[in-house]
């Protein structure tokens, strides 16, 4: 899955690439692994895809779902969304534009991931660098404010000049509180 609750895409301008994606309700990565009578837990990438990953279509999960294998070539772009398990393996040497973002629709489950995050600098660096005043509010609306071991003395919000406040006040305002 990939990091932070977030979403991604992949356009692929040169080789191939070949990924194995799961139903979407396979809940993490550990549900992928075989026992110890059927492969050896220290795989690297290639032993994966050659062992598992080419066997992915006959497993069956959720009511019948099945994973299913893509072979991306130049030119095109995948789209994984929010807490889609995949694997990706380069077929040969290739170049490719990637993103992960966190889109509205999946804000909570990007947030939570942040807040949780054991370096506070990441969910700081997000609250005050990244969010807009009503991405702020509704991370401190959320289950998940505040952020694991935040103190008061930690959370210094970055003022900007010329910027309004939460309640709609300038700066200037504030500073009269």
């Amino acid at each position: 899955m990939d990091p932070y609750g977030t979403e991604a895409w992949n356009t692929l301008i040169q080789g191939h690439k070949w990924w194995v994606i799961y139903p979407e309700r396979i809940p993490d990565e550990d549900v992928l692994i075989c026992d110890n009578d059927c492969s050896n837990q220290e795989y690297d990438v290639l032993e994966w895809h050659a062992s598992i990953g080419v066997n992915a279509e006959r497993s069956e999960y959720n009511d019948g779902e099945r994973p299913f294998h893509v072979l991306q070539k130049p030119g095109e772009t995948m789209y994984i969304p929010h807490g889609r398990v995949h694997s990706v393996f380069n077929m040969d040497d290739t170049i490719a534009i990637t993103a992960n973002y966190g889109s509205a629709a999946n804000f909570d489950e990007v947030w939570k991931a942040v807040a949780q995050e054991e370096n506070k600098k990441h969910w700081r660096k997000m609250y005050e660098d990244v969010l807009d005043d009503d991405q702020r509010k509704r991370a401190r609306e959320s289950k998940y404010w505040p952020p694991d071991e935040m103190v008061e003395e930690d959370f210094r919000p970055r003022i900007i000049l010329g910027a309004t406040t939460d309640l709609g006040l300038t700066c200037e305002d504030a500073a009269v509180l």
